[in-house]
């Protein structure tokens, strides 16, 4: 029993870092995104901006999952900083396909002007929700090894 414990308690650490990366990436979107709200998407004419948001942002803890053990053996406080500008790049990434989605597909953008207007919209929240992300990498233990 007090096996099972244990494992149930190491899990917590990254239920808690998994679920406000998503979060996070999720609200930010929103914030930055607004102003593609009221364009359709090419991909789903009748999907809202929040339900794409929704199914991009799934794409981070996936992510972040996949650094965190590629990143296993890296000493922890450099594992926290690594974790965040990763979070900060899979933030851009979604912003930068829902930007993709709701504005370049009718028009004519090439790749360096997507990314600069998704910069320039999505510059500010995503740095404010990465300096959220990091206290909360810190404080969920998520990075300690035992």
């Amino acid at each position: 029993m007090n096996q099972k414990r244990k494992i149930t308690t190491g899990l917590i650490p990254f239920a808690i870092f998994f679920i406000a990366a998503w979060l996070l990436c999720f609200v930010q979107a929103c914030i930055s995104m607004r102003e593609c709200s009221d364009r359709p998407s090419a991909d789903c004419m009748t999907c809202s901006l929040a339900g794409e948001i929704f199914r991009y942002s799934l794409f981070v803890p996936f992510v972040l999952a996949l650094v965190y053990l590629a990143l296993w053996k890296v000493k922890n406080s450099y594992r926290a900083v690594i974790l965040t500008f990763i979070y900060a790049l899979a933030c851009m990434y979604v912003n930068n396909e829902i930007c993709i989605v709701r504005v370049s597909a009718w028009s004519t953008y090439t790749t360096s002007e997507e990314i600069s207007a998704t910069w320039h919209l999505s510059c500010l929240a995503i740095l404010v929700s990465s300096v959220i992300l990091f206290p909360v990498i810190i404080r969920s233990r998520f990075i300690e090894r035992k």
